[in-house]
């Protein structure tokens, strides 16, 4: 299927949940699970680039064809306690390179597991810390062309937000910055942050924004996969048919960076709580 044939079907789906499902942000950002209940979201995206970006940041054209991504993911989080928050993510993935070279693989990418604890709360402000273990779920680690990191990584952030009251629910800004390091392997550990801003119109309709930057330690000479530099934004649409239920259909754009890919993904998130 070609590239905007994808997108129109990915599209399509997007109005078709909206429409046959059923105000508060269920994006859980900063904030931990209340103790007993679940979070559950479900994602599907497509990313493409045919550009990349050199040792210099230059924005460049592939010439060994452009790359598409699928992916597909399913992310939990769980309320241990009033204080604690257990997390797990799984995302499959296909991906390509197209001609001239190419190439492809599929499978699971990185399986993730991890926890989520709430350092203080005051009025509408809260911060915590968060550990992940990022695992290889069996795609072949020592291809060039593969679907994750390689090598099992060990992640830790420290997050704050604060929410406000708007158009009958609650928005949000949240951020969190922190270290990816890598447990075996050659890759260079990163430092990593992320911003997210939810900004309700009304008790069914937001705007959600974010703001993500991956900048290895050292970088390489030459484009691959050891030290570089990611900027992204995005930007999409929140519907929320029900108080314990969200849709969102967003996109995404690399827009500087060093050693990476230029491109852009659109993706459609659906999330739900369900309670003890």
């Amino acid at each position: 299927m070609k590239t905007a044939a994808r997108r129109a079907v990915l599209s399509v789906c997007v109005f078709c949940v909206a429409c046959f499902s059923s105000a508060s942000p269920l994006f859980a950002a900063a904030w931990v699970q209340p103790y007993g209940e679940t979070f559950f979201s479900f994602s599907m995206s497509d990313y493409e680039s045919g550009w990349y970006r050199d040792e210099e940041g230059t924005r460049r054209k592939s010439g060994d064809g452009a790359y598409t991504k699928r992916e597909w993911k399913l992310y939990i989080e769980h309320g241990l306690t009033e204080e604690t928050t257990l997390l797990f993510a799984l995302p499959w993935q296909r991906a390509e390179k197209l001609a001239p070279s190419n190439f492809s693989e599929s499978g699971f990418h990185d399986l993730e597991i991890g926890m989520r604890r709430r350092l203080w709360a005051r009025g509408f402000e809260t911060a915590s810390w968060q550990a992940l273990v990022g695992i290889p779920a069996g795609y072949d680690t020592e291809k060039s062309f593969r679907l994750g990191e390689g090598n099992a990584y060990l992640d830790l952030r420290y997050l704050w937000g604060r929410s406000y009251e708007m158009s009958g629910r609650y928005g949000y800004i949240s951020l969190e910055g922190g270290i990816r390091h890598f447990l075996e392997g050659v890759e260079v550990d990163q430092f990593r942050m992320d911003g997210t801003w939810f900004h309700p119109f009304s008790k069914k309709w937001g705007l959600h924004s974010t703001f993500s930057v991956i900048e290895g330690f050292s970088i390489s000479s030459a484009p691959g996969r050891n030290g570089f530099s990611l900027w992204k934004a995005g930007a999409g649409v929140v519907y929320s048919p029900t108080d314990q239920t969200d849709i969102m259909v967003r996109n995404i754009w690399d827009f500087a960076g060093k050693n990476t890919g230029d491109g852009s993904n659109l993706e459609l998130v659906f999330s739900t709580r369900i309670g003890r």
